[in-house]
């Protein structure tokens, strides 16, 4: 009997706490990608050294992007997969990129990826970039890791 007390009090403190959340997303969205082993070719510029180069991905990961009915929103992506540039150099790659907006916006991305070169010389690269622009459009805080 008292497992069962238990079980409808923590039913009863669950609705209590969601349901106001609930409400908080009345009239927004959800919407849910997922990936698995897409190729993708873009063109990829180091932002460490500005070199250009081609891309080929194949990659898997999922994007969720949330719109609430006040119209604020918030992104999460999570990628891996393989990469391959246009030197031969080949490896592997992981990334995860998370948005919040509305008025202001923020955003941070990490990319890390190893591999190596035709020659077997190793590749490796690791980012971390953020940058938040207040509701003026101005940029107030943006910076790039790992050059």
């Amino acid at each position: 009997m008292k497992r069962l007390a238990r079980i409808a009090m923590f039913g009863a403190c669950s609705a209590a706490v969601l349901l106001p959340a609930s409400a908080a997303y009345a009239g927004g969205t959800v919407d849910r990608t997922h990936t698995n082993g897409e190729a993708v070719s873009i063109p990829f510029t180091n932002p460490c050294t500005g070199e250009v180069d081609q891309l080929d991905l194949v990659e898997s990961g999922q994007h969720l992007l949330v719109v609430r009915g006040n119209g604020t929103f918030k992104t999460l992506d999570n990628t891996h997969g393989t990469f391959t540039l246009a030197d031969g150099s080949t490896g592997r790659f992981v990334t995860s990129s998370d948005t919040t907006g509305g008025k202001n916006v923020v955003q941070t991305t990490v990319l890390m990826a190893k591999g190596s070169s035709p020659s077997g010389d190793p590749v490796e690269l690791k980012f971390v970039s953020h940058f938040a622009v207040n509701g003026n459009g101005d940029v107030t805080v943006s910076f790039l890791k790992g050059c």
